[in-house]
């Protein structure tokens, strides 16, 4: 809304962008903490990747998803980059959220099914994810998305037809992300089989894919 785009692949860090790196004690694995502060940083050989961004460019889904939680949370003061943080940090939840409960919509017990939810949400890297400015943090929200749509959809048809719509945003959203596609693609066959031979039931279906 601002004109504040990310750095592009191939483009240098801007002096602002490197001192927003530098000076937040989040990034401990490349960390660039004695820059915080110093003049002309962008020119600082300790940058790592001598400040030019290496980063693949994603699609917009995310992106946009995190500039409008941005906009509107700026409305109370918080900068853009906290803004962006908070709308990962609400994406992330509201995918543990509904895998959840497409979990105990699949699973024989509620209380396993949140167990596995929430050891697989609460690991240090899954929790880094879900507050950083990046498209990882809807990983869980197209999970549980693409399950619901092949298991949950009533009919075959709307099945196939959920799922093909959530594998095509799934791959607009960052590219590995077709992965979910393909967990997608497998869990319709399953559906397919279980619609042709009657006798492999849900609860077979079910345990197969536990």
């Amino acid at each position: 809304q601002q004109g504040n785009f990310p750095v592009p692949a191939g483009g240098r860090y801007s002096e602002e962008s490197i001192q927003l790196w530098a000076c937040r004690p989040h990034d401990k694995a490349m960390s660039i903490a004695p820059l915080c502060g110093e003049p002309n940083s962008s020119l600082d050989p300790r940058l790592p990747f001598d400040g030019v961004n290496y980063e693949a460019s994603y699609g917009p889904i995310y992106y946009g998803l995190a500039a409008a939680g941005s906009s509107i949370l700026s409305n109370f003061g918080l900068s853009d980059l906290t803004g962006a943080r908070l709308a990962s940090v609400f994406l992330y939840a509201l995918g543990a959220a509904l895998l959840l409960l497409v979990a105990q919509r699949m699973a024989f017990s509620s209380l396993a099914a949140g167990g596995v939810i929430l050891a697989a949400s609460s690991t240090g890297l899954a929790l880094s994810l879900g507050a950083t400015v990046t498209p990882d943090s809807m990983a869980f929200l197209v999970t549980a998305a693409v399950i619901a749509a092949a298991l949950l959809s009533r009919s075959w048809r709307s099945a196939v037809l959920a799922t093909t719509l959530v594998g095509v945003v799934a791959g607009l959203t960052k590219p590995n992300f077709i992965l979910i596609a393909v967990i997608g693609s497998m869990l319709l066959l399953l559906r397919w089989i279980s619609l042709e031979r009657p006798t492999l039931s849900w609860r077979t279906a079910r345990r197969f894919l536990t």
